[in-house]
């Protein structure tokens, strides 16, 4: 642009100018320059679609097809930034630079280079130019991402997109596909299939209690019933959910967990998005099936993507239903620790009570098949044993037991009288000495105090503990700061206050739902455009703080 002139308390004002063309310098040679001078055909006549919007990605094309077997031998070892580049976008000897580089990586160099000569190189064989086959092409994308994609961050996030979509559009053959390069197409597919398998009943009891913390994020494991009792309270979720299984498929149109975990997307796809790459005037409709949740369809030259995948929206479902599921358990066994149940319909107490059912029934039946020893009759065992075997013995072995105990009884007089020999305490320094010895009387009181098992505690005690805390306790165990903080984002005040005082919105929110999981066994906060109080329990919460 050329500045025409100035006026006083205004800004500069301009005008158009035309760019002089680019000067063909005397050392490029002449396929470069003729190359150079190569534009893509107008967009003009019966030209529509995608011909007619990717004039740049037609024009790289058809002057890569002129250039595909040059080589160079120029060495160019200063910086060159281009971003979405094109050969247009190199002055000529960045361009000779780029393809001295090129032939030098196909004759196996793995020098140094520009992100922009590697870039260039990769739109090349994304568009099939220079190479025999897609196969070598995608050899070649997996040597550009092994030997930059390290140095180059950039480089290594766009090929893991491009080498999965090279892999379905050129059709590779799936032997050819790598656990690495199609991550993203397994994505919660382990997940997805243990869920099949749950539903049909091929899991065994005690996988279901764990799926179902990895679906609700370890919510199962933070569980204090769970704790306490992992084995009958995990049998009544797995009796629970095969109820689930059961009454969905009998009442309902959608499955179980389609209802409480999964949902189908279908979305646009775009191959080798923000890479110049020339889409064709037409693709045949087909669909393509990539894995047992992913699918890919071609219609009307669009192209789509139909996955299954879990829904957070809905898995905020089965965590109320688990939630119910550990109040209702807890209720039944007089846990100390209730939980408020929520809304149950009708049918979801059924299941539970029929389920709770199945798990007592279960007890029984493993009571019976399993011996339980007491140890406590131990030593009247081997009493009667000593006094059976005392009328067995003849009188030669009763002269024999008894000079075997006369010889023992020697031996403890001899041990006697030699520890009476010895200091009665050790000196007070010295190589025996160490940090960790304390007298007899002092470990025996320590060990008195260490409970020889963790029993669920009185619910007696503690009452008495926390009324011994003070009536004035803030409520789950919060802070001033974060009971204030949880306050004003129930009331809608502003919270501005936190940044006066140096404390960070998303650590309280995080130390607030941890607090409050143990009561609501889900994350109550939700800091998304700001923090928000999840609908399900702002009216208890309200309560409890008395707004």
């Amino acid at each position: 642009m050329k500045r025409i002139f100035r006026k006083p308390l205004f800004s500069d004002y301009y005008e158009g100018e035309a760019i002089p063309p680019r000067t063909k310098g005397k050392e490029l040679p002449e396929a470069l320059q003729q190359m150079r001078s190569t534009t893509a055909a107008g967009t003009s006549g019966d030209r529509s679609g995608w011909e007619y919007y990717d004039a740049d990605a037609r024009s790289f094309v058809q002057q890569a097809r002129m250039v595909a077997d040059y080589e160079d031998d120029t060495v160019y070892r200063q910086p060159c930034v281009h971003y979405f580049p094109t050969y247009e976008s190199l002055n000529d000897r960045e361009l000779r630079g780029y393809f001295g580089w090129r032939t030098r990586f196909r004759k196996g160099s793995r020098e140094n280079a520009p992100a922009t000569f590697v870039f260039l190189y990769i739109f090349e064989i994304l568009n099939q130019v220079g190479i025999r086959d897609p196969l070598e092409g995608l050899q070649i994308l997996r040597c550009l991402n092994h030997v930059y994609g390290g140095r180059d961050e950039v480089i290594r996030v766009k090929l893991d997109i491009w080498i999965p979509d090279y892999l379905i559009y050129y059709h590779i053959p799936r032997p050819e596909w790598t656990e690495r390069e199609t991550a993203f197409f397994n994505k919660d597919a382990s997940l997805l299939s243990e869920m099949e398998r749950c539903s049909a009943g091929r899991l065994p009891p005690e996988a279901v209690p764990k799926l179902l913390d990895r679906l609700l994020g370890g919510a199962v494991s933070k569980s204090r019933m769970y704790k306490a009792d992992p084995q009958w309270f995990g049998h009544f979720l797995y009796e629970s959910m095969e109820l689930f299984f059961a009454y969905f498929a009998k009442h309902r149109k959608f499955t179980f967990w389609d209802t409480y975990a999964r949902g189908e997307q279908t979305t646009w796809k775009t191959f080798f998005l923000s890479a110049v790459f020339l889409q064709p005037s037409h693709h045949p409709d087909e669909t393509i099936q990539i894995g047992p949740y992913w699918k890919l369809s071609w219609d009307n030259d669009f192209t789509f993507e139909t996955r299954m995948e879990l829904s957070d929206k809905k898995l905020r479902g089965l965590r109320q239903l688990f939630r119910m599921m550990d109040a209702f358990y807890r209720e039944r066994v007089r846990f100390p620790y209730p939980l408020k149940k929520g809304d149950e319909k009708k049918w979801i107490g059924r299941i539970l009570d029929k389920a709770f059912a199945n798990t007592l029934l279960a007890q029984e039946r493993y009571k019976k098949t399993h011996i339980s020893i007491d140890t406590s009759v131990l030593s009247s065992i081997r009493q009667d044993s000593d006094v059976t075997r005392e009328k067995l013995m003849t009188e030669e072995e009763r002269d024999g037991a008894a000079a075997a105990e006369g010889e023992k009884a020697a031996e403890e007089t001899a041990e006697t009288s030699v520890e009476a020999e010895r200091p009665g305490t050790l000196p007070e320094t010295g190589p025996l000495e160490h940090a960790g010895s304390e007298p007899a009387a002092e470990k025996a009181a320590a060990d008195a105090s260490v409970p020889l098992r963790e029993d669920i505690p009185d619910p007696a005690s503690d009452s008495r503990v926390s009324e011994a805390a003070g009536e004035n306790a803030l409520p789950y165990g919060l802070t001033e700061d974060e009971a204030r903080f949880l306050s004003c984002v129930l009331s809608g005040k502003d919270i501005g206050w936190i940044r006066s005082k140096g404390l960070m919105e998303s650590l309280l929110v995080d130390s607030i739902n941890d607090k409050l999981y143990a009561e609501f066994g889900d994350t109550v906060l939700e800091d998304a455009e700001g923090p928000e109080v999840i609908p399900d329990y702002a009216e208890e919460l309200k309560g409890k703080f008395q707004l």
